[in-house]
């Protein structure tokens, strides 16, 4: 009976021993990232659903700029929407040109379908981008926020 109590005490002494080394995840202050992402905040319903509609039917990362999100991976899709077009209207140029031969044609004509067949993977590659990111980006910040949030007398302190 006794050395179950002094087990039961033991125990209890080595578990508070145990929690009380390792601090709290608020005790440690957010990285520089952390910051970054506190200060940028959500991303709203509206640029949400604006950006979403945006990288469908407009594309060149306008969609993540509507976002706050172009330096992230929009100005990804700016380039590569402006070298699908660029290829789409050398094509014709290249096809049509005065000294155009059929090896030459068919080169033009490579063109216009590689740069339609960039556009189109782009244009699904950033619309779901748009579409989907938001709703990580947001459920970090709040993870954070919710990590960072420390209450002390009834007080909430944010970092």
């Amino acid at each position: 009976m006794s050395h179950t109590i002094l087990g039961i005490v033991l125990a209890v002494l080595v578990s508070a021993t145990a929690h009380a080394q390792v601090p709290p995840p608020h005790a440690y202050p957010p990285s520089a990232q952390e910051r970054e992402l506190l200060e940028r905040g959500e991303i709203s319903d509206g640029q949400k659903t604006g950006g979403g509609v945006a990288a469908l039917v407009v594309g060149f990362g306008v969609g993540q700029a509507i976002q706050g999100r172009w330096l992230e991976r929009g100005w990804i899709f700016t380039a590569g929407d402006l070298a699908a077009t660029a290829m789409m209207v050398a094509g014709p140029i290249l096809a049509f040109s005065y000294d155009c031969n059929a090896a030459c044609m068919h080169r033009g004509e490579a063109l216009v379908i590689g740069g339609s067949l960039l556009s189109l993977g782009l244009r699904i590659w950033q619309a779901s981008d748009a579409f989907v990111v938001p709703a990580r980006h947001n459920a970090r910040v709040r993870e954070l926020r919710r990590r960072l949030d420390v209450t002390a007398n009834g007080i909430a302190l944010r970092f």
